[in-house]
């Protein structure tokens, strides 16, 4: 599959769940993150192009967790066999201009790992 990701993205390493603020359930575990989307883990196959409106708290050394809002959709799904779960990858389609600015610092200044980045 052709990366099509136009900012770096940084592996989560704390547990960190996409919760669907429609329905109040967890979408799945958050795998990587950048200012244009994700990729999370799912229990179930999600289908492709299908709109979200979004919580994400994210993990802060020695603090509570912060939580940005935001509308996402679902850009593909594959079957992870190993894993038993599905990736999927997320696009942000809308977020509050304080959460894209929070978010932009926080991946500046967060202790995750760099995944390869290719502009």
């Amino acid at each position: 599959m052709k990366d099509n990701r136009k900012q770096p993205r940084k592996r989560v390493n704390d547990t960190c769940y996409l919760i669907d603020t429609d329905r109040e359930v967890s979408i799945g575990r958050v795998i990587n993150l950048s200012l244009g989307g994700m990729l999370a883990w799912c229990d179930q196959p999600i289908e492709d192009l299908t709109f979200f409106r979004c919580r994400l708290a994210l993990p802060c050394m020695g603090e509570e967790p912060a939580v940005i809002t935001f509308g996402a959709r679902s850009m593909w799904c594959e079957q992870d066999v190993a894993f038993e779960t599905w990736e999927v990858g997320f696009k942000f389609l809308s977020m509050s201009e304080n959460d894209k600015e929070f978010l932009s610092k926080y991946l500046v200044t967060w202790q995750g790992t760099f995944l390869h980045y290719t502009p």
